[in-house]
């Protein structure tokens, strides 16, 4: 399993496209898996995204460049205008391409699938390491081998917790807590991700092989390496105690389902009481919106909040569209955080049934607007 935190950037149209000096630009980049994806978003409107062999690397195998606009949606629309491809897995996108993004600014990118058919990919902030110990709750963002098809979903592990201790400066040891099946049986202990130096939020590989991005304890995308573990990678946030008042609002989300490899764009309102009002979605292709509108509604189960630990709960989610109506009923694990990044943005993460098929996985992403 790799723990990413983000990273984005491409460099030829990265000046000139304002009159803000380049004193005055910021940067926030974000890093992830990919392999070795980074995302750097430019105050002035552009962004830059890389892909290498490995962490840490300048031979990029593919290096992007184009513009960023934020929506009324709640999206950040990244459209490419420039490409360059030397190799690797991703396919090259065209300057027809665009991405829409769910930001939390300072914290955390959530791009949809760069290879059709794909899971979203979350990137962390690039920053400072954690100073002191943590633990946060993680979500599996993807998942790997049997886990992926109907007759183990309930056999797998979806959520649990992510410990980072501090054994010197930029350095520590990493272990996955309590792991949680489906129906919230703990597996046990997890395992441990050992230990490694820290650089700018990334750790890795440790010496059990692992790959982390941290954003100084505040959240991380993690990727084992042990064979026997099934889970690709994790999502983790912050480990708070929650009420679904403090999570109402409005929301744009990104939704995965493993049924067809489709992906979503959602608009969402979150009631106090845990529900949610009809939400618009419309399914999302690599270059475009398109396709027949929906709605999804969601329902939190409160006898099941902060169950099976702190900050993780149970989401009922049903689907329908316009032309086939109700299209079923899927059971997610989820986590969710408030106060996250620099607009103390709230963010709901969960993974579990597909509505469509409970025997495939979904996968949901919500950040308040």
């Amino acid at each position: 399993m790799r723990m990413i935190i983000g990273a984005v950037g491409l460099a030829v149209i990265l000046s000139g496209c304002t009159a803000e000096s380049p004193a005055n630009i910021t940067t926030a980049n974000y890093q992830g898996p990919g392999p070795a994806l980074k995302v750097n978003l430019y105050s002035h409107g552009v962004f830059r995204m890389t892909t290498a062999a490995s962490a840490g690397s300048t031979d990029y195998l593919l290096d992007v460049a184009g513009t960023v606009t934020p929506q009324s949606s709640g999206f950040s629309t990244l459209g490419v205008t420039a490409v360059t491809k030397n190799g690797g897995s991703i396919p090259a996108p065209t300057t027809t391409t665009r991405y829409d993004a769910l930001v939390v600014p300072g914290l955390l990118l959530v791009l949809p699938g760069l290879t059709a058919g794909t899971e979203p990919t979350p990137l962390a902030v690039a920053g400072t390491c954690p100073t002191a110990a943590t633990t946060l709750n993680w979500i599996a963002t993807t998942q790997a081998g049997t886990c992926r098809n109907s007759a183990t979903l309930g056999a797998c592990r979806w959520m649990g917790a992510f410990t980072w201790t501090p054994t010197r400066a930029s350095a520590g040891t990493s272990a996955l807590g309590t792991s949680f099946f489906f129906d919230k049986t703990a597996q046990g202990a997890g395992n441990a991700l050992g230990t490694g130096s820290c650089e700018a939020g990334v750790v890795g590989p440790t010496s059990a092989q692992a790959s982390l991005f941290l954003t100084a304890g505040t959240a991380a995308t993690i990727e084992p390496a042990t064979a026997a573990d099934s889970t690709t990678t994790l999502l983790a946030l912050p480990r708070q105690t929650l009420t679904f008042a403090g999570l109402a609002g409005d929301y744009a989300g990104v939704a995965y389902s493993g049924k067809d490899g489709a992906t979503t764009l959602l608009k969402a309102t979150l009631n106090s009481d845990g529900t949610s009002d009809a939400t618009k979605s419309k399914s999302l292709t690599k270059t475009d919106v398109g396709g027949v509108e929906g709605t999804v509604t969601f329902a939190m189960t409160s006898s099941e909040a902060n169950d099976p630990a702190d900050g993780l709960f149970k989401m009922t989610l049903s689907l329908s569209d316009t032309v086939r109506g109700a299209l079923g009923t899927g059971t997610l694990r989820c986590t969710a955080a408030t106060a996250l990044g620099s607009s103390s943005k709230k963010m709901v993460v969960c993974a579990g049934q597909a509505p469509t098929d409970n025997t495939a996985p979904y996968h949901l992403y919500l950040v308040s607007k």
